[in-house]
């Protein structure tokens, strides 16, 4: 009877916990398809449009730093190249990994389609990505404050994670165009890098007041 009984607990906080994962799932595929729904149906403003994009990293960021990744996790797949080991950790699996490609891939025509000055920048900018170089990426993943667990640093989602929805707001003046399209290229490094790619685009095209 005991065993019965630990065996049907066992079971209730199995479902629980699918429950939950499923709802972290829910959550960040629906606010990108609101993101997408906002972009697809306001007026030009590319100022404000590009917020999606810095809200597409965010809500990335915490999905994929929200349990804590080891910091040698992320500098190992960087260094690499194999993001394996670090989409795993995150708890992403393939399934959400494609997903998020195609709604990146989705914003990404979207803003080029409302913006055509974003897309001849792509076009005809350099094709070397600052943002995108190993050597920065491991710079900015260091500067992130850790927590020591078992003796491993872990990186959690936290404000030094978090990136500004509003450059301006916090004095950033920023080369409006050349740091949209920064983002742009930064979602081509797929989702689990995305949010480190990103952030070096503000240290790249902003400076502040």
């Amino acid at each position: 009877m005991i065993y019965l009984r630990n065996l049907l607990l066992l079971s209730v906080l199995f479902i629980a916990s699918c429950k939950k994962d499923d709802q972290k799932k829910d959550d960040l595929f629906s606010k990108l398809d609101n993101y997408t729904k906002i972009l697809s149906n306001s007026p030009k403003d590319l100022k404000s449009d590009l917020k999606i994009l810095i809200e597409t990293r965010n809500q990335i960021a915490k999905r994929i730093l929200q349990n804590g990744i080891k910091k040698k996790t992320i500098i190992n797949s960087l260094e690499n190249g194999n993001i394996a080991e670090l989409k795993t950790e995150s708890g992403i699996s393939n399934e959400e990994f494609d997903l998020l490609i195609n709604k990146m891939e989705e914003i990404k025509l979207l803003l080029t389609s409302k913006y055509p000055e974003v897309d001849y920048y792509l076009r005809n900018a350099s094709k070397s990505c600052e943002s995108c170089e190993t050597s920065k990426q491991i710079a900015y993943v260091n500067n992130i404050p850790t927590s020591v667990i078992d003796g491993n640093e872990i990186i959690n989602y936290n404000s030094a994670t978090a990136l500004s929805t509003n450059p301006e707001e916090i004095g950033a003046d920023c080369r409006w165009v050349a740091y949209t399209a920064c983002l742009l290229v930064c979602t081509t490094t797929g989702p689990v890098i995305y949010w480190i790619c990103a952030a070096l685009c503000v240290d790249t095209y902003c400076t502040f007041n």
